[in-house]
């Protein structure tokens, strides 16, 4: 017995031998390979054939052409061509070697974009963007689980498709330092300010309603609507605000400050191209939801037939705000500081005050594109790059372009020269107006 244990136990030992030398043999063989997989990745993301490059230009434009309802205005804004921009950008596409490098190609494509000046958020998306998609979904998850994140469940599944992300791997490799992204406040630098501007009055700076800002500004803003409870006014100075996401504004702003629901709503008008219905479908849009009777926006007073020649839809969005809870601020009135520097979800808080009355806006017309649902991003098919913009035009209530014209105030600023201007001092100076 104890003969044939001892041969098992020398067998056991021989095979965990064997198989601890194969193993680390096996892993080490696993290894090069990936690793070579990994280059030939970096190798084939290095470049682009003047073939696939053609192609995929042309599948931008005839993309934007069926989805981006903006082509009009833009000629009209920005004295463009649509004709001579496509043809000038193919043209050097053309002149290139047949193996193209992919930064030429990229940097081209981002040439070509910037002629619209982000107009409806239109973009090549950079590396750093595609990074704060990722991680800003990936915060949003953690701080609030899955629910109500479709939109940015697409979005997050697009940036981390495997050719996504050896294209923008590579690009970012290129670059020496991460770009900031135009919503988001350098990290170190706080995104809050509080001022006691007397006791009758509180003011608070939001310089970004990035999703990043959510858990750390969530409990400071919460304590500080507490502490100012018995004050008659309170300021919310969002100029510069860039945008983010409006769940900031409407869970950590107005949620805990109203004691009945809030709604609001806006027109807009859409190609419903076939590049974008799945993130329309996400948003709830289908084209049974949209009508084809363009003429039924014509009674808006200040609508601009130009803009309704090259879409054939229109539709109604609305978003419904319940309180949260505890009514901390029953007495208080308040006001929201705007500017030209106030955009995207930032501007949607601006026309959700005036529209619903939970804020006096003060200051001058926003840099606008709050009147939408989500940004919606499309893959380019040889490239992978992701071409980002806004598939809905949305209308102001009085019909005029929430994107050419913005939000325009309740209190307007009236001076000849911004320069130097305070809304501060305008929003005092209208408090001291109401006391007289």
């Amino acid at each position: 017995m104890k003969r044939i244990l001892a041969v098992l136990n020398h067998f056991l030992n021989q095979s965990f031998y064997l198989l601890k030398k194969w193993g680390v043999l096996f892993l080490i063989i696993l290894i090069l390979v990936m690793a070579g997989i990994k280059r030939e990745c970096q190798f084939q993301a290095a470049y682009i054939s003047k073939k696939d490059a053609l192609e995929d230009y042309d599948y931008m434009w005839n993309m934007l052409e069926n989805n981006y309802p903006l082509l009009d205005m833009a000629e009209r804004k920005y004295s463009l061509s649509m004709d001579a921009l496509k043809e000038n950008y193919r043209n050097q596409i053309d002149a290139l070697n047949d193996k193209i490098n992919f930064e030429v190609y990229y940097s081209l494509l981002q040439s070509c974009i910037k002629h619209f000046q982000q107009l409806g958020h239109l973009s090549v998306l950079t590396p750093a963007q595609v990074t704060n998609i990722i991680h800003s979904t990936e915060l949003a998850e953690q701080n609030h689980g899955h629910a109500g994140l479709d939109q940015y469940q697409y979005q997050y599944r697009l940036c981390n498709d495997p050719f996504v992300k050896a294209r923008y791997d590579f690009l970012e490799d290129l670059q020496e330092h991460k770009e900031q992204t135009n919503n988001v406040t350098p990290k170190g630098a706080g995104n809050l300010e509080f001022k006691e501007i007397n006791e009758e009055t509180g003011y608070v700076k939001i310089k970004s309603f990035n999703t990043r800002h959510l858990a750390d500004d969530a409990q400071r803003l919460d304590n500080w609507f507490k502490h100012n409870s018995g004050r008659k006014n309170m300021i919310i100075d969002i100029t510069g605000n860039g945008g983010g996401t409006s769940q900031y504004w409407q869970d950590l702003i107005v949620a805990p400050n109203i004691n009945e629901e809030l709604r609001y709503g806006f027109y807009y008008i859409t190609q419903y191209g076939e590049e974008t219905r799945e993130q329309f479908a996400i948003d709830g849009v289908y084209e049974k939801d949209l009508s084809t009777q363009l003429d039924d926006l014509l009674y808006l007073p200040e609508i601009d037939e130009k803009n309704l020649q090259k879409v054939t839809y229109y539709g109604t969005a609305s978003d419904t705000i319940s309180p949260s809870g505890e009514y901390k601020n029953s007495n208080t009135r308040f006001f929201l500081l705007v500017d030209r520097g106030v955009y995207s979800a930032a501007d949607t808080f601006a026309m959700f005050c005036k529209e619903t009355g939970f804020a006096t806006v003060i200051g001058e017309n926003t840099g606008g594109d709050g009147a939408g649902l989500n940004v919606y991003l499309v893959k380019l098919p040889k490239s992978n790059l992701l071409i980002r913009f806004r598939a809905m035009h949305g209308l102001n209530v009085d019909g005029s372009s929430n994107i050419e014209f913005g939000t325009t105030p309740d209190v307007i600023f009236k001076g000849v020269s911004r320069k130097n201007v305070s809304y501060l001092g305008v929003c005092m100076d209208y408090i001291e107006s109401l006391e007289e």
